[in-house]
């Protein structure tokens, strides 16, 4: 534009795209004391990367990688990143908590499984151990006693003893979870194996070795009887309609004495329409018998408003081997319920 015999000309403000951060952080430990650092660039331009460490180190790298050779278990480490140019460089990373645990596992009490079978179960707290091992002794504490009869890899949560055992006697177990050269030991647990069969699945460190094709194990909208983790039809979604939904639990030998299964249920099923069975096999499968509890009833319908704990006398198949089958059946009509939850299941037989 001319005014007065001047030029003016127009400013032109141009809005260049925000430069992000490095994100998608990985972080993996290769050894007590190593932490790996792998993260995203979203800056093509970028030379270098400078890593901040607790606000007090910082640490720079040409690659979008960093190990920390400098770190302690059980401490826990802040990280922020960013990405820089000979031109310009982004803002920091989102902060990044880091924390290596290796603490000792917690060993619950052993369970009687099938036969001689002894169901060890506990609680993996490290975040990256090698592996574990488990120790066992027979009739003593003595920490000399106990020997090495079995190592299993990192993150496993149960080990099953299926070695031959006496009668009569008291099995002792720990165990021992390993980084490097470095170990921690469980606390000690002990089972007198005795001519009782006493198994309890709580479901919280695994699913108890029951099998399905349809049912899901979990964590459940509607919480569980205990713990947080359950076996239902559904967990969080309606169960589907015109199906039969079958939950196996593991086959066992009977005592010959008394046998009783209890579990606790939660029922949210079409009342009148849909319905929960129990069902019992001693030919392996090959035919099935509906259960009926110690109250008369054989089938479970309609919406519960709390758990509620159902018990079933097994003596008449005593000193046989059989299997024990969770059944829901649904009619054609569209559901919006989770159908049937089970939780802390019991068995007893002596």
């Amino acid at each position: 534009m001319i005014n007065n015999g001047l030029t003016a000309i127009d400013t032109l403000t141009i809005k260049t795209a925000k430069i992000l951060p490095p994100d998608q952080v990985f972080i993996s430990y290769s050894s007590l004391t190593t932490l790996k650092m792998r993260w995203r660039n979203n800056y093509d331009a970028a030379t270098e990367f400078i890593i901040y460490k607790n606000e007090t180190d910082s640490f720079t790298v040409t690659t979008n990688s960093f190990d920390d050779s400098n770190i302690n278990p059980n401490i826990t480490n802040i990280y922020r990143i960013k990405a820089k140019s000979p031109f310009e460089e982004t803002e920091l990373s989102d902060t990044i908590t880091a924390i290596y645990k290796f603490v000792p596992p917690v060993l619950q009490d052993p369970v009687r499984g099938d036969s001689t079978d002894i169901i060890l179960n506990w609680s993996d707290l490290s975040t990256a151990e090698d592996g574990y091992r488990i120790y066992r002794s027979v009739n003593s504490l003595n920490l000399t006693d106990f020997q090495l009869i079995a190592e299993l890899p990192a993150d496993s949560t149960q080990f099953i003893d299926k070695s031959i055992k006496t009668i009569g006697l008291t099995y002792s177990y720990y165990i021992q979870n390993y980084k490097d050269t470095q170990v921690f030991n469980s606390n000690i647990k002990s089972i007198l194996l005795s001519d009782i069969i006493n198994l309890f699945y709580d479901f919280e460190n695994n699913n108890g070795g029951f099998t399905s094709s349809t049912w899901e194990y979990g964590h459940s909208l509607y919480n569980a009887h205990s713990g947080d983790k359950v076996w239902g039809v559904q967990l969080d979604s309606n169960y589907p309609s015109n199906s039969a939904e079958t939950l196996y639990m593991p086959s066992i030998t009977l005592k010959n004495n008394n046998s009783v299964l209890s579990f606790y249920q939660f029922v949210n099923a079409e009342s009148g329409y849909d319905y929960a069975y129990v069902l019992i096999s001693n030919d392996d499968g090959n035919s099935w018998d509906i259960l009926v509890n110690t109250n008369g009833i054989s089938s479970y319908s309609g919406q519960y408003s709390d758990w509620d704990e159902v018990t079933y006398n097994l003596n008449a198949y005593n000193g046989q081997t059989i299997k024990i089958r969770f059944l829901f059946i649904s009619d054609n009509i569209y559901e919006t319920a989770c159908g049937w939850l089970i939780d802390d299941v019991s068995l007893i037989s002596e």
